[in-house]
């Protein structure tokens, strides 16, 4: 004999005003980010250990990179992580020098208040990345940041109402949005229907000067 469930639905005694806080409260919540601006703190400065080399060298081996969390006032976390020379400012993994990874340095350092420039970095650097006392320098640092994607994404309305947009725009197929029942199912049918490659997260997209300038601590000082 098959068994069927006995409903009770609107005959229980709630308080309707309770439940429904409760209801908007646990949609909001998202451990994640959203595209916006927010001040987060520094947390967990660490060098980082590739999976594959198991080294904390890059692939042009005279950069190392440092990871961290970026996390805000109400606890969502997002893992960050820059490059940082041991050698001279340019990036050379491919034969071919540039100085993009510099730049993305002095964007960081410029956020934290501290001035990188080529002239000081012999000072600079190793005074925040010399060694795990002075990256623990770091943490407690504030920056201002604004998070988002570079191109087509996988939009969380709730978890069964995913999107994809382009140009800003919900994807659409002429009867309202094209929703889909989870991430993954959306980067799916955005790689073998549209075509595109989707951001599944957002990432750090700009990160703002401070307003005044620092000077580095030694790695005995706090900072």
């Amino acid at each position: 004999m098959s068994q069927v469930p006995t409903f009770n639905l609107g005959k229980t005694k709630i308080n309707l005003d309770e439940v429904n806080a409760d209801l908007t409260a646990a949609t909001s919540k998202s451990k994640g980010y959203a595209p916006g601006n927010y001040t987060v703190v520094v947390k967990n400065p660490r060098y980082h250990v590739h999976k594959k080399t198991g080294l904390i060298t890059c692939s042009d081996a005279s950069w190392v990179a440092v990871a961290m969390e970026l996390v805000s006032a109400d606890g969502r976390s997002k893992f960050h992580y820059i490059t940082v020379p041991t050698d001279t400012p340019y990036w050379n993994s491919t034969g071919k020098k540039n100085l993009f990874k510099f730049v993305e340095l002095q964007r960081f350092l410029a956020g934290i208040g501290v001035e990188l420039t080529v002239g000081n970095m012999g000072e600079v650097i190793p005074a925040l990345f010399g060694d795990e006392a002075a990256l623990a320098n770091l943490a407690g640092s504030e920056l201002n940041i604004d998070i988002g994607f570079k191109g087509p994404y996988v939009k969380f309305v709730s978890p069964e109402d995913c999107r994809i947009v382009i140009d800003g725009e919900e994807y659409s197929e002429g009867t309202g949005p094209l929703v889909f029942p989870d991430p993954d199912s959306a980067m799916v049918y955005g790689a073998n229907t549209l075509g595109l490659q989707l951001q599944r997260w957002p990432e750090v997209l700009k990160i703002h000067p401070a307003e005044k300038a620092t000077e580095p601590k030694k790695a005995n000082e706090s900072w």
